[in-house]
């Protein structure tokens, strides 16, 4: 046989068995994914799940308004979720909420502004009461998470139940009170913090050893992340206490309360109290 036509009879030969190859294991994919499709059981219909998706509605609310140049203070409040506050433009006020209505027959929250006495109030509110007196808690009746842009400057005061507030990188001062809600605060301005059992942390940005934080809580923790150069601290709780500050002194009293100072102010520039939580002080080097 020339040596061509071997070639080619070889040739043939390959492409014959790749073909049959080829047809065997499609065969065989095909029968493990019908085989599978067979095995999957028909979907079940929750028809209580179902009401409670189509109950939910979630919507989107984005505004921006200008304030005048002589306010001085921002106070936003809203019992219903989260409060995130962040760095905005001098004279304008810009927010971004996520409203959900778990109760339909209520009407649609409202995000009320206004200004009194040199202040831009921000309020969510919601009218009527809620159809089932099982549920107290405000958050059952709507959800209304609200980001919030806030002027360079102006004082702030955040005022939320058992949603959190939080707040990154600012130079504002701000007081920021919850009930059960988690309090997170980062900047350069001095910071007052307040909850009943949420925790509480606090974090320094920017070289100032004179800052005022004042962080209380009854049976929430707190995490303190301070700068080294920090001129006094005292921290206060009847659970535990740990200090990175070589510095500190820390003591017990009879009662099996504990309490932490550094520096020798009669008014420290941070002050820590839990009644019941743990206190953790961390040093931030420079």
């Amino acid at each position: 046989m020339p040596a061509h036509s071997f070639a080619i009879l070889m040739a043939t030969t390959r492409v014959t068995t790749l073909a049959m190859n080829t047809a065997f294991m499609f065969a065989m994919a095909a029968g493990v994914v019908l085989s599978g499709c067979a095995s999957i059981p028909e979907p079940v219909s929750d028809p209580a799940l179902v009401s409670v998706m189509a109950d939910a509605r979630i919507e989107r609310e984005d505004r921006q308004s200008e304030v005048a140049a002589d306010i001085r203070c921002i106070v936003v409040a809203n019992q219903f979720g989260d409060i995130h506050l962040r760095a905005g433009i001098a004279e304008r006020i810009a927010y971004h909420a996520v409203i959900q209505r778990i109760d339909i027959d209520l009407p649609r929250p409202e995000i009320e502004t206004l200004t009194q006495n040199n202040c831009a109030l921000l309020q969510v509110r919601i009218e009527g009461q809620h159809s089932d007196s099982q549920q107290p808690w405000n958050v059952r009746r709507a959800r209304v998470d609200i980001a919030i842009a806030v002027p360079p400057g102006v004082v702030v005061d955040a005022r939320s139940d058992v949603g959190s507030i939080d707040a990154k990188k600012l130079d504002n001062t701000i007081h920021a009170r919850t009930l059960d809600g988690d309090i997170q605060l980062s900047g350069s301005g001095d910071v007052f913090a307040q909850s009943v059992s949420g925790a509480i942390a606090l974090t320094a940005r920017g070289e100032r050893p004179d800052r005022r934080w004042q962080a209380t809580t009854v049976t929430g923790v707190i995490h303190a992340f301070v700068e080294a150069q920090v001129a006094s601290l005292t921290a206060s709780t009847c659970g535990v206490i740990r200090n990175q500050f070589v510095s500190a002194v820390i003591g017990a009293s009879a009662n099996g309360c504990h309490a932490s100072y550094l520096g020798q102010s009669d008014a420290p520039n941070v002050v820590l109290r839990s009644e019941h939580g743990d206190i953790e002080v961390f040093r931030l080097e420079p």
